[in-house]
Protein backbone atom coordinates (compact mmCIF):
# COMPACT_ATOMS: atom_id res chain seq x y z
CA UNK A 1 0.00 0.00 0.00
CA UNK A 2 3.03 2.67 1.01
CA UNK A 3 4.20 1.95 -2.48
CA UNK A 4 1.23 2.37 -4.03
CA UNK A 5 0.93 5.53 -2.53
CA UNK A 6 4.59 6.69 -3.45
CA UNK A 7 4.05 6.17 -7.06
CA UNK A 8 0.76 7.60 -7.12
CA UNK A 9 1.72 10.51 -5.53
CA UNK A 10 4.73 10.66 -7.96
CA UNK A 11 2.82 10.41 -10.81
CA UNK A 12 1.24 13.22 -9.86
CA UNK A 13 3.89 15.27 -9.20
CA UNK A 14 5.27 13.98 -12.86
CA UNK A 15 1.66 15.34 -14.90
CA UNK A 16 1.39 17.98 -12.85
CA UNK A 17 1.34 21.34 -15.17
CA UNK A 18 3.75 23.83 -14.52
CA UNK A 19 2.38 27.54 -14.54
CA UNK A 20 4.20 29.49 -16.94
CA UNK A 21 5.55 32.31 -16.04
CA UNK A 22 4.46 35.88 -17.73
CA UNK A 23 7.18 38.06 -19.77
CA UNK A 24 6.07 40.66 -17.62
CA UNK A 25 6.93 38.91 -14.15
CA UNK A 26 10.57 37.79 -15.46
CA UNK A 27 13.09 40.11 -14.16
CA UNK A 28 15.98 41.61 -16.16
CA UNK A 29 19.66 40.36 -15.79
CA UNK A 30 22.00 43.09 -15.67
CA UNK A 31 25.18 41.05 -14.86
CA UNK A 32 26.18 37.58 -17.00
CA UNK A 33 29.03 35.67 -15.92
CA UNK A 34 29.92 32.38 -17.55
CA UNK A 35 32.51 29.85 -16.78
CA UNK A 36 33.75 27.13 -19.05
CA UNK A 37 36.26 24.80 -17.86
CA UNK A 38 37.34 23.41 -20.79
CA UNK A 39 36.21 19.79 -21.66
CA UNK A 40 35.35 19.32 -18.01
CA UNK A 41 33.06 16.52 -18.60
CA UNK A 42 30.33 15.49 -15.53
CA UNK A 43 32.86 12.55 -15.14
CA UNK A 44 35.39 14.88 -14.36
CA UNK A 45 33.44 16.31 -12.31
CA UNK A 46 32.46 13.40 -10.00
CA UNK A 47 36.28 12.54 -9.96
CA UNK A 48 36.95 15.82 -8.15
CA UNK A 49 33.99 15.37 -5.45
CA UNK A 50 35.48 12.07 -4.43
CA UNK A 51 38.82 13.24 -4.01
CA UNK A 52 37.32 15.92 -2.38
CA UNK A 53 35.33 13.97 -0.05
CA UNK A 54 38.19 11.17 0.55
CA UNK A 55 40.73 13.99 1.42
CA UNK A 56 38.29 16.36 3.43
CA UNK A 57 35.33 14.19 5.03
CA UNK A 58 33.84 17.03 6.41
CA UNK A 59 33.26 18.90 3.16
CA UNK A 60 31.99 16.53 0.87
CA UNK A 61 30.93 18.50 -1.96
CA UNK A 62 32.69 21.01 -4.39
CA UNK A 63 32.25 25.15 -4.58
CA UNK A 64 30.61 24.59 -7.56
CA UNK A 65 27.79 22.42 -6.14
CA UNK A 66 25.20 25.20 -5.43
CA UNK A 67 25.58 26.62 -8.62
CA UNK A 68 24.95 23.62 -11.08
CA UNK A 69 21.46 23.21 -11.86
CA UNK A 70 21.80 21.45 -15.03
CA UNK A 71 23.27 20.19 -18.52
CA UNK A 72 23.58 21.17 -21.75
CA UNK A 73 24.38 19.37 -24.91
CA UNK A 74 26.48 20.99 -27.23
CA UNK A 75 27.57 19.55 -30.70
CA UNK A 76 28.82 20.24 -34.15
CA UNK A 77 26.80 21.02 -36.71
CA UNK A 78 27.38 17.93 -38.58
CA UNK A 79 28.29 15.42 -35.66
CA UNK A 80 28.00 15.17 -32.17
CA UNK A 81 31.44 15.70 -30.39
CA UNK A 82 33.10 19.12 -31.23
CA UNK A 83 36.25 21.01 -30.29
CA UNK A 84 36.34 24.32 -28.02
CA UNK A 85 35.52 26.27 -31.02
CA UNK A 86 32.00 24.62 -32.35
CA UNK A 87 30.99 23.76 -29.02
CA UNK A 88 31.66 27.16 -27.19
CA UNK A 89 29.53 28.90 -30.47
CA UNK A 90 26.66 26.81 -29.62
CA UNK A 91 26.70 28.88 -25.59
CA UNK A 92 27.66 32.39 -27.09
CA UNK A 93 25.63 32.56 -30.79
CA UNK A 94 22.91 29.32 -30.03
CA UNK A 95 24.52 27.69 -33.02
CA UNK A 96 26.21 24.41 -33.37
CA UNK A 97 28.91 25.04 -36.07
CA UNK A 98 31.57 22.81 -37.64
CA UNK A 99 34.74 21.58 -36.24
CA UNK A 100 37.16 24.66 -36.14
CA UNK A 101 34.87 27.53 -36.52
CA UNK A 102 34.90 30.03 -34.59
CA UNK A 103 31.01 31.54 -33.99
CA UNK A 104 30.46 31.38 -37.92
CA UNK A 105 27.89 29.66 -39.65
CA UNK A 106 28.77 26.20 -41.06
CA UNK A 107 28.87 25.18 -44.00
CA UNK A 108 25.94 22.82 -45.03
CA UNK A 109 26.30 19.35 -45.05
CA UNK A 110 22.95 17.63 -46.12
CA UNK A 111 24.71 13.85 -45.07
CA UNK A 112 25.60 14.86 -41.79
CA UNK A 113 23.88 17.96 -40.17
CA UNK A 114 22.17 17.31 -37.25
CA UNK A 115 19.69 20.00 -37.60
CA UNK A 116 19.09 21.55 -41.87
CA UNK A 117 21.82 24.41 -42.03
CA UNK A 118 21.23 26.98 -44.56
CA UNK A 119 23.59 27.40 -47.14
CA UNK A 120 23.18 30.98 -48.15
CA UNK A 121 24.39 31.63 -44.55
CA UNK A 122 27.74 29.64 -44.60
CA UNK A 123 30.55 31.56 -43.13
CA UNK A 124 28.28 34.68 -41.74
CA UNK A 125 29.66 35.79 -38.57
CA UNK A 126 27.27 34.86 -35.77
CA UNK A 127 26.29 37.39 -32.85
CA UNK A 128 27.68 36.34 -29.68
CA UNK A 129 26.02 37.51 -26.27
CA UNK A 130 28.69 39.71 -25.54
CA UNK A 131 28.50 41.64 -28.83
CA UNK A 132 24.71 41.28 -28.20
CA UNK A 133 25.27 42.83 -24.68
CA UNK A 134 27.51 45.47 -25.92
CA UNK A 135 25.57 46.40 -29.03
CA UNK A 136 22.12 46.60 -27.77
CA UNK A 137 22.35 47.17 -24.12
CA UNK A 138 25.64 49.10 -23.48
CA UNK A 139 27.09 46.68 -21.56
CA UNK A 140 30.89 46.26 -20.45
CA UNK A 141 32.47 43.25 -22.08
CA UNK A 142 35.41 41.39 -20.27
CA UNK A 143 37.38 37.96 -20.68
CA UNK A 144 39.47 36.34 -18.39
CA UNK A 145 41.14 33.04 -18.79
CA UNK A 146 44.25 31.12 -18.29
CA UNK A 147 45.28 29.88 -22.45
CA UNK A 148 45.91 32.06 -25.21
CA UNK A 149 43.67 35.13 -25.89
CA UNK A 150 43.09 34.21 -29.66
CA UNK A 151 42.01 30.26 -28.59
CA UNK A 152 39.10 29.14 -29.46
CA UNK A 153 36.89 29.16 -25.79
CA UNK A 154 37.62 33.35 -25.60
CA UNK A 155 37.35 33.71 -29.44
CA UNK A 156 34.07 32.10 -29.51
CA UNK A 157 32.88 35.45 -27.61
CA UNK A 158 34.12 37.75 -29.03
CA UNK A 159 35.66 36.79 -33.05
CA UNK A 160 34.84 34.74 -35.64
CA UNK A 161 36.64 32.68 -37.94
CA UNK A 162 36.27 29.43 -40.11
CA UNK A 163 39.74 28.59 -39.05
CA UNK A 164 40.03 28.58 -35.13
CA UNK A 165 43.95 28.37 -36.13
CA UNK A 166 44.12 31.63 -37.73
CA UNK A 167 45.75 33.81 -34.80
CA UNK A 168 46.49 37.06 -37.29
CA UNK A 169 41.98 36.67 -37.85
CA UNK A 170 41.60 36.55 -34.71
CA UNK A 171 43.54 38.73 -32.28
CA UNK A 172 42.95 41.98 -34.38
CA UNK A 173 39.42 41.11 -34.44
CA UNK A 174 39.58 40.74 -30.57
CA UNK A 175 41.40 43.78 -29.96
CA UNK A 176 38.77 45.67 -32.29
CA UNK A 177 35.72 44.05 -30.68
CA UNK A 178 36.09 47.25 -27.70
CA UNK A 179 36.61 44.83 -24.97
CA UNK A 180 36.43 46.88 -21.29
CA UNK A 181 38.80 44.02 -19.68
CA UNK A 182 40.94 41.10 -20.61
CA UNK A 183 43.48 38.92 -18.86
CA UNK A 184 44.88 35.89 -20.02
CA UNK A 185 47.79 34.43 -21.69
CA UNK A 186 49.38 35.59 -25.04
CA UNK A 187 51.85 38.46 -24.99
CA UNK A 188 53.06 37.29 -28.07
CA UNK A 189 50.16 37.06 -30.11
CA UNK A 190 48.90 40.63 -29.81
CA UNK A 191 50.04 42.17 -32.92
CA UNK A 192 52.04 45.95 -32.68
CA UNK A 193 48.67 47.32 -34.87
CA UNK A 194 46.71 45.80 -32.13
CA UNK A 195 48.20 47.21 -29.31
CA UNK A 196 48.42 50.76 -30.28
CA UNK A 197 44.67 50.39 -31.05
CA UNK A 198 44.08 50.07 -27.65
CA UNK A 199 46.13 52.45 -26.23
CA UNK A 200 44.63 55.22 -28.67
CA UNK A 201 41.62 54.16 -27.51
CA UNK A 202 42.78 54.53 -23.70
CA UNK A 203 43.24 51.12 -22.56
CA UNK A 204 46.10 50.26 -20.39
CA UNK A 205 47.97 47.91 -21.50
CA UNK A 206 50.67 44.87 -18.99
CA UNK A 207 52.16 42.34 -20.76
CA UNK A 208 53.86 40.18 -17.73
CA UNK A 209 53.21 42.60 -15.21
CA UNK A 210 51.51 41.22 -12.13
CA UNK A 211 52.05 44.47 -10.01
CA UNK A 212 51.07 46.89 -12.75
CA UNK A 213 47.79 44.80 -13.37
CA UNK A 214 47.16 44.82 -9.51
CA UNK A 215 47.69 48.56 -9.36
CA UNK A 216 45.63 49.94 -12.51
CA UNK A 217 42.60 52.05 -11.31
CA UNK A 218 41.75 52.51 -15.19
CA UNK A 219 38.29 51.27 -16.39
CA UNK A 220 39.78 49.30 -19.79
CA UNK A 221 42.74 46.86 -19.51
CA UNK A 222 44.41 44.46 -20.79
CA UNK A 223 46.95 42.15 -19.33
CA UNK A 224 48.84 39.29 -20.67
CA UNK A 225 51.14 36.76 -19.21
CA UNK A 226 53.18 34.49 -20.89
CA UNK A 227 53.69 34.62 -24.87
CA UNK A 228 50.98 32.33 -25.22
CA UNK A 229 48.78 30.14 -22.52
CA UNK A 230 49.64 30.79 -18.89
CA UNK A 231 51.03 27.90 -16.49
CA UNK A 232 49.16 25.51 -14.74
CA UNK A 233 48.52 26.36 -11.29
CA UNK A 234 50.22 23.97 -9.59
CA UNK A 235 53.66 25.11 -11.70
CA UNK A 236 52.59 28.72 -11.12
CA UNK A 237 55.17 31.47 -9.69
CA UNK A 238 52.65 33.15 -8.07
CA UNK A 239 55.06 36.75 -8.28
CA UNK A 240 55.09 36.56 -12.05
CA UNK A 241 51.37 35.12 -12.89
CA UNK A 242 48.03 36.06 -11.25
CA UNK A 243 45.83 33.11 -10.20
CA UNK A 244 42.55 32.97 -11.82
CA UNK A 245 40.24 33.80 -8.81
CA UNK A 246 42.70 37.39 -8.73
CA UNK A 247 41.98 37.84 -12.44
CA UNK A 248 38.56 37.34 -11.89
CA UNK A 249 37.99 39.65 -8.82
CA UNK A 250 40.12 42.52 -10.85
CA UNK A 251 38.02 42.10 -13.94
CA UNK A 252 34.77 41.80 -12.05
CA UNK A 253 35.64 45.30 -9.94
CA UNK A 254 36.44 47.53 -13.09
CA UNK A 255 33.34 46.20 -15.27
CA UNK A 256 30.77 46.30 -12.05
CA UNK A 257 31.59 50.47 -12.90
CA UNK A 258 28.99 50.27 -15.99
CA UNK A 259 25.74 50.83 -14.63
CA UNK A 260 24.43 48.82 -17.31
CA UNK A 261 26.20 45.69 -16.24
CA UNK A 262 28.38 43.43 -17.81
CA UNK A 263 29.23 40.59 -19.98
Amino acid sequence: MKRTMAFLLLLAVIIMPVQAIEPKDVKPVKNVIVMIPDGTSISTVSIARWLQWYTNPDKPRLNIDPYMCGTVITHSSNAPIGDSAPTTSCYMTGYPSLSGYVSTHPVSDPANDIYPMDPAKAYQPLMTVLEAGQILHNKAAGLVFTCEFPHATPADCAAHSYNRSRYDWIAPQMAHNDLDVVIGGGVALLPQESEEYLKSNGVAIYKNDIQGMRADTSDKMWALFRDREMSYDMDRNPEEEPAIEDMTRIAIEKLSRNENGFF
